[in-house]
């Protein structure tokens, strides 16, 4: 085989390698939030957090009721400067959602 084989054979491997940590990545952030937590960047490493991101649209497109909301974790008053972090969570109640307990609760006989 040449080289460019070679290199092209590489490439398709760290494809599939980047698709399959990516899908893993996926899955387990998809079961955290199912479970109620609130995950951020900052919860993996740095050499991750590409894949967190990407993992996140991915979330975000399949599941439309995970939203982002945003925390300080730094703030420095003389200077003026707030660093925020952007997290996500699983909402399910939304504008136009009903809770069918509470419904049912208002919707009862008095």
């Amino acid at each position: 085989m040449n080289t460019a084989d070679q290199t092209a054979i590489e490439i398709a491997r760290d494809k599939a390698d980047y698709t399959a940590a990516a899908d893993s990545l996926t899955d387990s952030i998809k079961r955290r939030l199912q479970t109620g937590e609130i995950i951020g960047a900052l919860d993996f490493p740095e050499c991750d957090r590409p894949l967190f991101w990407s993992a996140i649209a991915r979330i975000r497109d399949d599941l439309p009721c995970v939203r982002p909301t945003w925390r300080t974790i730094a703030e420095r008053h003389v200077d003026g400067v707030r660093v925020r972090q952007q997290l996500f969570r699983l909402c399910s109640r939304q504008k136009g959602f009903v809770d069918p307990m509470l419904a049912g609760l208002i919707g009862g006989p008095l």
